[in-house]
């Protein structure tokens, strides 16, 4: 029981990353020609809307530079460490002030229900069935002892250090589907086992101190498309969303959506306070041929990943877009030994553009380029690397090691330094009887 709160603060701690990425650009001033007239006048052609787009002025790599550390400056602003006493706090004393309470009667109670949910039907078959509404009741800590109450949901009652009332809650709701995840033959004794999971359309589990909400995570799970008690991989579809809160921050995985064959799809959101901090947008097709269910071990036959993109955006001011036409040829090549031709077997399926604060051009563009170590008289060979390369549109080519250095981004290393340095003396500023 006393696990519960501690695992909720860690979690939202695993939050806290820092990008650093930013740019800008300038346009160019557009010059039309005037139409030329005849004898009998002619209509002037419309000019191509490409003409009248601006240009953008190439980025002089120094002002890259700039912009890249301010909005890494910008992002990190967004994290204080303050904003997690209250929960440290919290933490801190139920842990302490719960850890050795008595818990008999929940272990003994969890036992019971793990047994009314597994029948016997013939000798060495068993089918164990788990639902997560079967799991309920009301613990509350009072006089040294856990204590069940029969409940709707299943509920963890205690008090702050200032005697109010903080209870975490999980509740499911929606309709049920049953599943097999797993499905096994022992050779030992030939028994076989099959263990199912009652996976509820929602489920929700709230952490409330006095009424007020501190942490909440929330799983809508679509399997309305399993016919069967199996989730095959190669025809049914999985459709899950999910939105973690806490305390201020959150995280929201808009769609989750996977289908064989047919485009599949990731979008999901981190937000601070109303302020979208970053978000993304992770689409692939693809095609498998295998044996057994996504919660079994599976025999593969064939994997393809094909017509991969990522979309990132980082504060409104960067976005990164990136395609891969076929991953699972980019892993044959990385898996053989590299050469220096290496970089543009890669490059011809890759795709990746830098646009900033809205632009239709892009500004940079990221490239593989292969270097060779020095020569290896044992083996008789060059060692090749692969390096990334950024590509800005003055013509320039910087490697990503080369481009973010120390010197020039000593800012941001410092200020992030200094942002795990705040967040290292909050924790360790409570003890923790754990």
């Amino acid at each position: 029981m006393k696990k519960i709160f501690y695992y909720l603060f860690t979690f939202a701690l695993l939050l806290q990353v820092t990008v650093s990425i930013v740019c800008c650009d300038d346009p160019f001033q557009n010059n039309d020609e005037p139409g030329k007239t005849d004898t009998i006048p002619t209509p002037k052609p419309k000019p191509d809307d490409s003409i009248l787009i601006p240009k953008p002025e190439p980025l002089p790599v120094y002002k890259g530079k700039e912009s890249f550390e301010n909005i890494a400056l910008e992002f990190m602003d967004e994290f204080k460490a303050s904003d997690f006493e209250n929960i440290l706090e919290l933490t801190e004393y139920i842990i302490n002030e719960y850890a050795e309470y008595e818990y008999d009667e929940a272990e003994e109670w969890l036992e019971e229900t793990m047994q009314s949910l597994s029948k016997e039907e013939t000798p060495n078959y068993y089918k164990t069935v788990y639902t997560l509404s079967a799991f309920t009741g009301k613990f509350v800590a009072e006089n040294g002892r856990w204590k069940r109450y029969n409940a709707k949901n299943l509920s963890i009652n205690v008090n702050d250090q200032n005697g109010n009332p903080c209870v975490v809650t999980l509740t499911t709701s929606g309709t049920k589907k049953k599943v097999l995840i797993h499905d096994e033959e022992w050779e030992e004794d030939d028994e076989r086992y099959e263990w199912w999971v009652e996976i509820p359309q929602t489920i929700k589990v709230v952490l409330e101190q006095n009424g007020d909400k501190l942490a909440e995570v929330i799983i809508n799970t679509d399997l309305s498309s399993i016919s069967g008690s199996k989730l095959n991989i190669n025809k049914d579809k999985y459709n899950v969303s999910t939105t973690i809160y806490f305390n201020g921050y959150s995280l929201n995985i808009e769609k989750l959506t996977y289908e064989n064959k047919k485009e599949s799809k990731a979008i999901f959101s981190f937000k601070h306070d109303s302020r979208t901090l970053l978000s993304a947008t992770l689409s692939v097709t693809p095609g498998v041929i295998a044996e057994g269910d996504i919660f079994e071990d599976i025999e593969v036959e064939e994997v393809t990943l094909k017509n991969n993109s990522l979309s990132i955006n980082v504060l409104d001011s960067l976005e990164i877009k990136g395609s891969c036409t076929d991953l699972m040829k980019v892993i044959e090549i990385l898996d053989d030994d590299w050469d220096e031709y290496t970089d543009s077997k890669l490059n011809r399926y890759f795709d990746i553009n830098l646009y900033f604060y809205g632009a239709k051009e892009a500004t940079a563009s990221v490239e593989f380029e292969s270097f060779n170590d020095e020569y290896c008289t044992v083996c008789q060979e060059y060692h090749y690397y692969l390096v990334p390369v950024m590509v800005f549109n003055d013509g320039s080519r910087h490697s990503c090691e080369e481009f973010f250095n120390e010197e020039d981004f000593q800012t941001t290393i410092k200020a992030f330094s200094a942002l795990l340095q705040e967040f290292e003396d909050l924790i360790h500023g409570y003890e923790f009887d754990y």
